[in-house]
């Protein structure tokens, strides 16, 4: 596979589509629509890791492959009866950013959890980290009343092609909407031991939150990318599917 420096260091980079080159160091979870995925049909039964890292997802509920999607490439349709998980990716409170390219059929009066991870076991001291939908929170403990801990900004725009980005350096969460970054806030978040979900949000054993869109491509990282890194991903995702 062809590589390049772009002057950040040792970091090397990984070519992706279209020639534009991503960040590998740290990459942990790499799916992308037009690559990697089985379908029985038109529904997905699995969607292959392209970071190397084997953490293949698996189809719990199948969303529906649709060709020619999201700027002439495919993307997975969800509509609220549908959703992946992988293996854990995150281990504790290790630090990690993440990326996703997605489109919310509709406004819903209350939250999709697009992609993310939660403590499938106990509801009352689990933490979460996902990318939510409606409103677009990194959560912790959301559910407990007096124990909210929501950070969020504006509300994404349903019914848009979007670029939502999140990430965490063990004490400060932040989140990005199409390159600009909404919300930055001190956070604690322990221990993370369930599976990564598409999708959905697994609450103490429950899945919740469904969502109902459609998701192109997510990419995953175990460390907090620097800026022009960052900016790497995103200019890569927003040129390959014409976001902004």
């Amino acid at each position: 596979m062809p590589r390049l420096s772009l002057g950040l260091g040792v970091q090397t980079i990984r070519k992706a589509g279209g020639g534009v080159a991503i960040p590998q160091s740290g990459l942990s979870l790499w799916l992308k629509a037009d690559a990697g995925v089985t379908t029985s049909g038109s529904n997905v039964t699995a969607w292959a890791d392209q970071s190397g890292n084997s953490k293949n997802a698996t189809a719990i509920e199948s969303p529906v492959y649709a060709t020619n999607s999201i700027n002439a490439k495919p993307a997975l349709v969800f509509a609220r009866n549908a959703y992946l998980t992988t293996a854990n990716i995150f281990n504790g409170a290790n630090p990690r950013s993440m990326f996703v390219v997605y489109y919310t059929d509709s406004e819903e009066d209350f939250s999709n959890s697009v992609i993310g991870q939660s403590n499938e076991n106990n509801a009352d001291t689990g933490t979460y980290f996902m990318l939510q939908s409606r409103s677009d929170f990194l959560n912790s403990n959301p559910y407990l009343a007096g124990f909210g801990d929501d950070l969020s900004g504006p509300p994404f725009v349903n019914q848009q092609l979007l670029l939502g980005m999140a990430d965490y350096d063990g004490t400060t969460a932040r989140l990005f909407k199409n390159g600009t970054q909404e919300n930055s806030e001190a956070k604690s978040y322990n221990t993370h031991n369930g599976a990564f979900i598409i999708g959905a949000f697994n609450y103490a054993g429950t899945i919740l939150e469904r969502f109902s869109g459609k998701i192109a491509e997510i990419v995953v990282y175990s460390r907090v990318l620097t800026t022009p890194e960052r900016q790497q991903v995103e200019a890569y995702l927003n040129t390959k599917y014409a976001i902004y």
